[in-house]
């Protein structure tokens, strides 16, 4: 089996960074400038050329260059040695810790079967991206898309995907590393306040990485339009997914919830509270075919260790979509906690094998049937509401989340197993406090029911 090597590079200062060699060749370490990767110039210790790595996907080793301060492997000054797994090499006060990573011979490639490899480490990032991402070459790219809409920063723009409250978002394709992504870009007449809102999510999503959530790839804050790239989920959403097909069976729709809520317990143990989980913004992979669900859109998400979040949510404001907000939130959206996000993903359960609200007001799904069922002709499914005789204010719709308690989901499906419909209901409880008390309990009790 062929490896990847990494070497994590760190000094006394506390400055570490990492080298991945894929390449069969030499590579001479030193205080030089001429040296291939060059150790800091300011450690007595280092010699201008003090050693020399021999790498090649089968094999890897070091030689020792210095007579004054040869190299040590484990503490043991060394000629020449193989390296292993979690050797640290030290040249000076400078350590180096190995990682041999277990690779394919073509670790990288495109459907038609070119090897990518070059192109998607080009950036040192394709083992951390990992499955997040997919991968074509520039010919398929451009048999399947044609030529690009438009270009930013290098990006090409391949589609328009859609678009929220603060942009747009558009299927794009990175040529320098073979990446399809989705980019999230601003639009022009933005206010300043929205802006900062994207900022956030921008600065949020940098630092999450999971297998369940969207996963950020790059972005640009700068004066223009600030856009950021992410993870493509190429299968739609939770949404779609019922709309296309029906409500749910519950096996099925609980590991989709239970999976979501392991992305949700990581981004609860960073502090930080979703405060807008719904089924569109659960987003749907196909991977090695099955779909796997990612939480996406942090637009309005808040984390709690920083006070920055809360001076861009004012004191009265409502955001979040209304029937998948908690009491708490419609009351007090600025300071509600984990157990809000909880009800969300709840409701969002309730919907999906279902089909309908956990309380008398018609779901989209039932207004797209009953358009279906009547042969309307309409633009919008307010309109089919409106047919239906349901319209009501923005204030009755929020005052009946706050005031009636949400309706058994056994009243809707009474042949549901009943462990399986308490495991639901109890993420419906009016108190927050009587709720799960965290993702990873909600998940484990979903996951006990499939």
């Amino acid at each position: 089996m062929s490896s990847l090597l990494i070497l994590k590079i760190s000094n006394r200062g506390g400055v570490s960074r990492s080298y991945r060699f894929r390449h069969t060749g030499e590579y001479v370490f030193g205080r030089a400038r001429d040296t291939d990767i060059r150790l800091p110039e300011n450690d007595p210790y280092i010699s201008r050329r003090h050693f020399v790595l021999h790498y090649a996907p089968d094999s890897s080793s070091v030689k020792n260059l210095s007579q004054k301060n040869p190299v040590h492997v484990n503490g043991q000054p060394v000629d020449q040695i193989s390296l292993k797994q979690d050797d640290v090499i030290e040249a000076g006060y400078t350590k180096i810790v190995v990682n041999l990573v277990p690779v394919d011979s073509q670790f990288v490639s495109c459907n038609c079967g070119a090897d990518l490899s070059l192109l998607a480490d080009s950036d040192g990032q394709a083992l951390d991206l990992g499955k997040h991402v997919e991968y074509r070459c520039r010919n398929c790219i451009l048999k399947t898309y044609g030529k690009p809409k438009g270009t930013v920063d290098g990006y090409w723009i391949l589609k328009y995907l859609g678009a929220g409250a603060m942009g747009k978002v558009y299927l794009v394709y990175h040529p320098e590393t073979a990446r399809i992504l989705a980019m999230k870009q601003i639009t022009e007449v933005a206010e300043a306040q929205m802006v900062k809102r994207f900022l956030r999510e921008i600065r949020i999503l940098r630092d999450l990485s999971h297998d369940n959530l969207i996963q950020y790839v790059d972005g640009s804050s700068g004066d223009k339009k600030p856009y950021f790239v992410m993870s493509y989920a190429d299968s739609g959403n939770l949404q779609s997914l019922l709309f296309d097909e029906g409500p749910i069976p519950y096996p099925v729709s609980f590991q989709l919830v239970a999976d979501s809520l392991d992305g949700l317990d990581y981004i609860h143990k960073k502090g930080i509270i979703h405060r807008d989980l719904k089924p569109e913004n659960i987003v749907l992979h196909k991977t090695e075919g099955s779909l796997a669900p990612k939480i996406t859109d942090f637009g309005i998400a808040k984390k709690y260790s920083n006070e920055e979040w809360t001076m861009l949510t004012g004191q009265k404001q409502v955001f979040g979509s209304i029937f998948f907000m908690s009491p708490q939130q419609i009351l007090d959206f600025q300071n509600v906690r984990e157990a809000a996000d909880l009800y969300s993903i709840g409701v969002s359960l309730y919907y999906l094998v279902s089909g309908r609200f956990p309380f008398d007001y018609p779901s989209p799904y039932e207004i797209r049937k009953y358009i279906k069922d009547h042969n309307l002709v309409v633009g919008k499914l307010s309109e089919g509401l409106k047919h239906m005789g349901e319209a009501r204010s923005q204030i009755a719709v929020l005052e009946m989340i706050i005031r009636n308690e949400p309706i058994p989901i056994r009243e809707r499906l009474p042949d549901l197993p009943e462990a399986c419909a308490e495991a639901v209901d109890r993420a419906l409880l009016k108190s927050g406090d009587c709720r799960y008390t965290s993702a990873a309990e909600f998940r484990d009790a979903l996951r006990e029911c499939v």
